[in-house]
């Protein structure tokens, strides 16, 4: 028998309860009433679960919950990946001025740029699901941040990347230092810019190559194996990654190996940077990712290794180099993997100020690329 439909109703923008929750990994076409059964047996208003939509208007994966007391909220938390449907769900902590600020955004476009003087920075890393008021927020009470532009894609979908506009140099260094940090889970990098990148990037202008809009953007891109269609590369099947962080140096793809052998799972393909701290892996089956995760602060030598499960566009973003690539060749067994293929090779750190008149323009020296 058919479960009987339940209207959506329009989240309240106030803030009317004082625990919240966010959601992350939710099927597509999830409800308002998809959420709160998931959330068996805690009284949850409809009115207090706001289902979060992309720019586009496309479905999130993302929702806030709203609870009325620190119990259920507590409660609400233990369901922390489980599953809804087949989809494993993710839950992290909220507020409420995060609800009240995700439901009286407003999707008004921005002049480009919004000041002729501003200072830019390039965000990369953001979740494809973030709107340009979750990465003002990012810089919160640090920096006063004008706007910022999400890019996207040769094919129209999130790109991961945005420019943020700074009204002066001093906002702009103190933005600068929020480099690294995490946003909905993500691991943020900021880079130098300018009004011309940013020009080319949002409104499909031409840069100094003669490319413009998504094609400068991605031009260098296409350069990589990585991206090629995922349906093609893996005959439909996406791979599952995660992100390796506080590895010992010099970390060798054995050492990882040997790492996620305890507990039954072995990656299929493993991307180190060059110092051997930071990896990412990939995994063919999400029970194996499942599996994987059990070993996060687990303790790899004498360092405790952070695992963080990552989106497989997120880590084609962060390992793919600025040009042409040797042809791709797959891990196998304890070979020297970094010596066929080393993404990870430093390339120096950013330089200049990337003043947001197009002056210093600078370097974007990325030392995962």
């Amino acid at each position: 028998m058919e479960q009987p439909q339940h209207p959506e109703v329009v989240p309240s923008q106030d803030a009317r309860q004082r625990w919240y929750l966010r959601l992350r990994g939710l099927p597509w076409g999830t409800t308002q009433q998809t959420v709160a059964d998931f959330f068996e047996g805690i009284e949850i208003d409809l009115q207090d679960i706001s289902v979060l939509k992309m720019p586009d208007g496309r479905d999130s994966g993302e929702a806030l919950v709203g609870f009325r007391t620190a119990e259920d909220q507590k409660l609400g938390e233990s369901n922390d990946k489980k599953y809804l449907k087949n989809r494993y769900i993710e839950i992290l902590s909220s507020t409420a001025r995060e609800w009240e600020r995700v439901n009286s955004r407003s999707d008004a476009s921005l002049p480009v740029p919004i000041q002729e003087d501003s200072f830019v920075l390039l965000m990369r890393g953001l979740p494809y699901s973030a709107h340009p008021d979750d990465c003002v927020a990012f810089f919160g009470e640090d920096a006063q941040c004008l706007g910022v532009h999400l890019t996207k894609d040769e094919k129209g979908r999130p790109s991961g990347r945005g420019y943020a506009e700074f009204p002066n140099d001093e906002e702009y260094q103190k933005a600068l230092k929020r480099n690294g940090q995490h946003m909905m889970g993500r691991y943020i990098e900021l880079f130098e810019s300018n009004h011309e990148d940013l020009s080319s990037a949002v409104t499909g202008g031409q840069s100094r190559s003669g490319r413009s809009g998504a094609a400068a953007q991605t031009h260098a891109d296409m350069q990589n194996p990585y991206m090629i269609p995922p349906s093609e590369q893996f005959q439909g099947q996406i791979p599952h990654c995660a992100r390796l962080r506080g590895l010992p140096y010099n970390t060798t793809d054995k050492h990882i190996t040997d790492f996620f052998s305890e507990v039954s799972v072995r990656p299929t393909r493993i991307h180190r940077k060059g110092d051997g701290t930071e990896a990412f892996v990939e995994f063919n089956a999400e029970d194996e990712l499942n599996t994987a995760m059990k070993r996060h602060k687990d303790f790899m030598g004498n360092r405790y290794v952070e695992i963080f499960r990552a989106d497989y566009y997120e880590m084609m973003d962060r390992i793919r180099p600025a040009s042409s690539l040797p042809s791709y060749q797959p891990f196998q067994g304890g070979r020297n993997y970094s010596r066929q293929y080393n993404p990870y090779a430093s390339r120096g750190a950013p330089r200049g100020r990337g003043r947001g008149r197009g002056r210093g323009r600078g370097r974007m020296g990325n030392p995962y690329a």
